[in-house]
């Protein structure tokens, strides 16, 4: 599709919301939009042991009309090209900063942060999106450590509205996507791996679901 890992996997997951929303034929089609975080040391060198993230929300409306798969990764493509960039993040980091910053938000006790944050996220963040997705990339080890491994998952935290997030990493030749939801159904996980497979991709499904 001439895009990358990343931008291909997010057009996945996104064709596969929207063949589950198309299927419970809605009488309004919602957009369908990833909310998925953007590693910034690649364009600000930093030395933080701390998570130094914007988030990027690549998306569709459906309401315009039909799209094929193509489409989709194209959309995702598009938007990552306009939008990660060194002057539109920069300007994400200056709001957050000056939010930090503030002398009235610093002296603050961390647990009335804590509760504000959780329910700032819980009531508005969680539902600016459809759906997570966050690629770490290839994970490469030490040689005292790499044979002694076998493979390298990565696991997000159950989120806290009825959404799914998908969590997708490299070690050697082996891709792990894993998907973590509290929704009871995996319509949109048997979705998003289907697509992968019309691909020709050898996929390996393992669950700690019941059947």
């Amino acid at each position: 599709y001439g895009v990358s890992l990343t931008e291909y996997l997010n057009g996945a997951l996104i064709y596969a919301l929207m063949c589950k929303q198309k299927s419970e034929n809605p009488v309004r089609q919602k957009p369908i939009k990833l909310a998925m975080p953007v590693n910034l040391r690649n364009l600000f060198p930093s030395r933080t042991m701390r998570n130094f993230i914007v988030l990027a929300y690549p998306s569709i409306d459906p309401m315009l009309g039909d799209y094929t798969f193509e489409e989709i990764v194209k959309e995702v493509h598009n938007y990552m090209r306009y939008h990660i960039n060194p002057k539109f993040l920069g300007a994400d980091i200056t709001t957050d900063y000056a939010v930090r910053a503030n002398p009235l938000i610093r002296i603050v006790p961390l647990f009335i942060k804590d509760f504000v944050v959780r329910g700032f996220y819980v009531r508005v963040q969680d539902k600016q999106s459809s759906a997570g997705l966050t690629n770490m990339g290839i994970i490469r080890l030490p040689d005292g450590l790499k044979e002694h491994t076998e493979r390298v998952d990565i696991l997000m935290g159950q989120p806290f509205s009825a959404r799914t997030n998908c969590a997708v990493v490299t070690y050697q030749d082996q891709l792990s996507i894993s998907f973590a939801s509290c929704i009871r159904e995996t319509d949109v996980e048997r979705l998003f791996f289907t697509r992968l497979v019309q691909d020709h991709i050898h996929v390996k499904i393992e669950t700690n679901r019941s059947q």
